[in-house]
């Protein structure tokens, strides 16, 4: 009766093991008040009393095991598909999404590219720890205007991608328009005012079925050069 109780955990289930334990106390109380002489023919009380206290060990045991495996697990995941300094995505989990969202036919996908202005200038003004300070904060102000569908993901370096879906085609422009105004506020660190500026790319489609991760990051660069080129039109 108590073979239930390991194998639930193959399953790290917090349920299922709270079930089982719970089961099989009162399936070991019922044999030995109901069938003491065919179950337990030379057991005592005390040693039934034991039994039950071992199996509540063994049960709490097993949900601290799973808490631990699951969070183990949670942080392998992490390490696999996330970027060690922003949290953001990488491309890996990027490519993962991206392949889900056309398996569940979505309506529309669009990515926006984000390059930042000037942060070679940054890292060699104020050194690298400034720099990482930067991208995290970056992250963390573009995290912030996403929908928990949306993906945020770094490419590398000072870029960015944003991976929507299930969105009207005017909804890019007003994101990448949203994002810049939030990175318009300079930050500071060490008492220094940094002021940080993006140019932004995007591309849609609404032919998802068909759609190519890496011809949508292209054309969403091509989209995004152009208009850094068009910036320093502007500037002149």
């Amino acid at each position: 009766m108590w073979l239930a109780l390991p194998l639930s955990a193959i399953y790290q289930s917090f349920r299922l093991i709270i079930i089982a334990g719970f089961a099989s106390v009162i399936l070991t109380l019922y044999s030995y008040f109901y069938f003491q002489d065919e179950i337990f023919p030379n057991v005592v009380r005390t040693d039934v009393i034991y039994l039950v206290l071992f199996g509540i060990f063994i049960t709490a045991f097993l949900v601290t095991f799973v808490h631990r495996i699951r969070k183990a697990n949670t942080e392998l995941q992490d390490i696999a598909f996330r970027d060690s300094l922003t949290g953001a995505a990488n491309r890996l989990l990027l490519k993962e999404k991206f392949q889900l969202l056309k398996d569940l036919k979505t309506p529309s996908i669009a990515l926006l590219f984000i390059d930042m202005n000037g942060f070679k200038r940054i890292n060699d003004t104020y050194g690298h720890e400034v720099g990482d300070y930067v991208l995290e904060n970056v992250a963390w102000r573009v995290n912030n205007l996403l929908r928990d569908s949306d993906l945020l993901c770094r490419l590398g370096g000072d870029e960015f991608v944003i991976l929507l879906s299930n969105i009207d085609h005017q909804v890019p422009e007003r994101i990448a328009d949203r994002i810049k105004l939030a990175l318009e506020n300079p930050m500071e660190m060490n008492d220094q005012m940094i002021e940080v500026s993006a140019n932004i790319g995007w591309t849609y489609t609404t032919n998802v079925s068909d759609a190519d991760l890496e011809k949508m990051l292209k054309e969403a660069d091509r989209a995004m050069y152009r208009s850094k080129c068009a910036s320093r039109i502007l500037d002149v």
